[in-house]
């Protein structure tokens, strides 16, 4: 992390805390890149929408990046990791719903439904961290 810029170094530490651990805050630099990262992609359908005159279906992809941006701020503020975790699994499985409802269906809506992918994959990938390397597969 030493190799990264400064502005950038600091996105990615914003949730740690002095006491966590390594893995603890790979886990948390991770989810803010990848939370920055979508709702920067979520830019191209803002204007995709704006340019067709779908004021409605731009505003979706724009409520969520506003709804991350109050999501990071408050992780940087209360340093609540579960809570910012949660939010971010919830998010990207309400905005395929409400764009595909906002354009008229699974037909009309195209591929938006593969954003919804994103969700249940980190899920799993947060399900894997809360088991630990010695727990893994056992119920």
């Amino acid at each position: 992390m030493e190799r990264l810029p400064g502005w950038l170094q600091r996105l990615v530490e914003i949730g740690a805390l002095p006491g966590d651990s390594a893995e603890a805050r790979a886990r948390k630099s991770v989810l803010v890149l990848s939370s920055v990262l979508m709702a920067g992609m979520a830019c191209v359908w803002v204007v995709t929408y704006a340019v067709l005159g779908l004021w409605l279906s731009a505003a979706i992809p724009f409520a969520y990046q506003v709804a991350t941006a109050i999501s990071i701020a408050t992780f940087a503020r209360t340093r609540r990791y579960i809570l910012f975790r949660d939010g971010q699994l919830v998010l990207p499985l309400l905005l395929p719903f409400a764009l595909q409802w906002s354009l008229g269906g699974f037909e009309n809506s195209s591929a938006v439904a593969l954003w919804a992918i994103t969700s249940p994959l980190g899920a799993l990938s947060a399900r894997s961290a809360w088991q630990g390397p010695g727990r893994r597969g056992r119920r």
